[in-house]
């Protein structure tokens, strides 16, 4: 819960209604500087709000207000960054919310654009984009983008990893990194999930017949991760997220996160099947031969070979990562409210 307001748009500026609030969970005051400064740089830009919330770092507060001076900064303790967002909503004013992370870097015209695909789009509740590579990302946060847009990879929520055509949307295209939602049609997230909890929101709107607009223009830049132990600890992240969401929804779970949850059970199994038939190693065969094949597309891709090299652990750390967190959350999701609580530090 909030615990103690830092700061409120001053009177002035409360006497106006915003047409986008802008929401951000924070816990790192450099990186959110830079989302910041982001937002000060948007053309032709609708009337926004800041709105930040904080954990324990209170230089956070102090980074948002320096740039924003009328933005509203609140620290909340004892709560995952779904329920710090349910605060930040309850606060809102606008009328469409805009979720963001504080490693995401919007471009020039991105307020813009989410104001005109609202207008053009009155039937549509919820809008999103793709979070790109920021440019001068080294070599390895290159390839991870690459990897994340892969269709071997990760299937059919590459959509949030590169950009596609306009299509009609559903929960696979959106992350709360870059999510914007009408306030008539935003549901609380769940507040004990550690992660995934947009997954669980839009997959309600979806059953309750909201329509959605994934849209490549309305993208932003996301940090990526700067080692291997960092990538594999977000992808055990996602994983145990959406298998914490399975047990709070089974019907927003995706078919596809069911194929790196078997993946992991078949390599924990594999020494026992290899003793009843010789012919069990053959899907792994399989597998690490589709990973050669992604790598060296990879690789292609970016005109540098040594991108091969770097992707074959970035996909297994994703695949074997987001398997094991599937049953880690799922486990979790089923267990005692007091193991529910002891949850990984949010991506």
């Amino acid at each position: 819960m909030i615990t103690e307001q830092v700061s409120a748009s001053s009177p002035s500026t409360a006497a106006r209604v915003p047409r986008i609030s802008v929401c951000i969970v924070a816990s790192r005051p450099i990186l959110l500087d830079r989302c910041l400064v982001g937002l000060q740089r948007q053309i032709e830009a609708p009337d926004f709000e800041i709105l930040v919330s904080f954990d324990h770092d209170r230089q956070v507060a102090a980074v948002t207000l320096r740039r924003f001076p009328d933005a509203y900064t609140g620290q909340v303790k004892d709560v995952l960054p779904a329920a710090a967002r349910n605060a930040l909503v309850d606060r809102a004013r606008g009328e469409l919310l805009l979720f963001l992370d504080d490693d995401a870097i919007p471009p020039p015209g991105f307020l813009r654009h989410i104001a005109d695909l609202a207008s053009a789009n009155p039937c549509a509740d919820a809008f999103g984009g793709p979070n790109l590579t920021p440019p001068g990302s080294s070599l390895f946060q290159e390839v991870q983008g690459e990897v994340l847009a892969s269709w071997f990879v990760t299937g059919p929520v590459r959509h949030r990893y590169a950009s596609r055509s306009p299509r009609a949307a559903n929960q696979r295209h959106f992350m709360t990194c870059n999510l914007v939602i009408r306030r008539d049609a935003m549901r609380p997230f769940h507040g004990a999930l550690v992660c995934a909890e947009e997954n669980g929101v839009l997959a309600e709107m979806s059953r309750a017949g909201h329509s959605m607009r994934y849209d490549a223009e309305l993208f932003v830049y996301h940090e990526r991760r700067s080692d291997y132990p960092a990538f594999a600890k977000q992808m055990l992240n996602y994983g145990r997220g959406r298998g914490h969401l399975f047990t709070h929804q089974p019907s927003s779970l995706l078919p596809a996160a069911l194929i790196p949850a078997t993946l992991f059970l078949y390599l924990l199994a594999l020494p026992a099947l290899l003793l009843l038939n010789a012919w069990s190693v053959a899907p792994l065969g399989a597998y690490l031969a589709l990973v050669a094949l992604a790598s060296t597309g990879i690789g292609w891709s970016l005109r540098r070979p040594a991108a091969a090299l770097v992707s074959w652990p970035l996909i297994l750390s994703l695949h074997l990562g987001y398997g094991l967190g599937f049953w880690i959350g799922m486990f979790e999701g089923l267990g005692p409210a007091s193991a529910r609580s002891a949850l990984l530090e949010r991506d």
